[in-house]
């Protein structure tokens, strides 16, 4: 049986043209706790790298310059021979799905992202692949790679903190057990505000939200509903200017499936979708 550790442990490979778009997907990544996440801006890399790591797990964007995600899934076939290929497609063109799939990609995710679906459908692929490979090892393949890579765990939090100081939406992580804040980036401040540091008690960051939206905000975050939470609210500035924010809640699990951190994402959608003005 796989342990929970041997999946956070698999080596996942991001490909996609847009920095960004990378960089999200590392957070979602990382807030579901795996700890071996590497990426690339240019899909002609893939192969070489996927024949030097053997990857996983591969999140393939497909519209990118230079090189088709479908050019990419061809290349992986030659390597992959009749195995399985480690191919999850991201990508803002839902029309694509049957053909992704009929070409070999093993499941279809369509942007903008979903970090439920996300982490649910990776979840799922390094499962169903790990579980396969243990079988046809006799099950000592995935054992060893477990003990080859649980180096890599010391380095974890270092990414995640590389990440999220670059990362454009605020950011927070905050223990279960002891309601402390354990990490918030600098775009919390830069959205916001407030002014808040690890350490600091995890109410404060309800400090910001607007009074009318309060009672849902703390009625939603209290559940800590499988997978966190994803709601708008408006939060208030100290300047008394008013924004809108979209609050996306993960769950963070150790290795035995407790619940240990909660982490969120906080963006600030208010060109997107405008705060209405207040009745004269």
């Amino acid at each position: 049986m796989l342990a929970a550790a041997q999946i956070l442990d698999a080596r996942i490979l991001i490909v996609d043209d847009q920095a960004n778009n990378i960089k999200l997907l590392k957070v979602i990544l990382s807030s579901g706790g795996y700890t071996s996440v590497t990426s690339t801006t240019d899909p002609r890399e893939v192969c070489e790298l996927h024949r030097a790591k053997r990857y996983d797990l591969i999140l393939l964007d497909l519209l990118m310059p230079g090189m088709y995600g479908f050019q990419v899934i061809e290349g992986l076939k030659e390597i992959e021979g009749d195995g399985d290929l480690p191919v999850l497609v991201i990508s803002a063109q839902p029309d694509y799905k049957l053909r992704a799939m009929q070409a070999g990609a093993k499941e279809f995710i369509s942007k903008p992202l979903n970090s439920k679906e996300v982490l649910a459908q990776v979840h799922d692929l390094l499962q169903a692949r790990l579980a396969k490979a243990q079988t046809a090892n006799g099950g000592n393949g995935p054992e060893q790679a477990f003990q080859e890579r649980t180096a890599s765990l010391r380095h974890s939090e270092a990414l995640f903190r590389e990440v999220a100081t670059s990362f454009p939406d605020a950011l927070w992580v905050r223990e279960v057990n002891g309601d402390l804040i354990r990490y918030i980036n600098p775009a919390w401040e830069a959205i916001t505000g407030q002014r808040l540091s690890a350490g600091d008690r995890s109410e404060k960051l309800f400090a910001v939200i607007h009074p009318e939206d309060l009672p849902r905000v703390r009625r939603e975050t209290g559940e800590l509903r499988s997978g966190g939470v994803d709601l708008e609210c408006r939060i208030v500035r100290p300047d008394a200017t008013v924004r809108r924010v979209h609050i996306r809640t993960f769950l963070i699990r150790d290795s035995n499936g407790k619940i240990v951190q909660v982490a969120g994402i906080v963006r600030d959608i208010t060109e997107r979708r405008p705060v209405p003005a207040a009745a004269s």
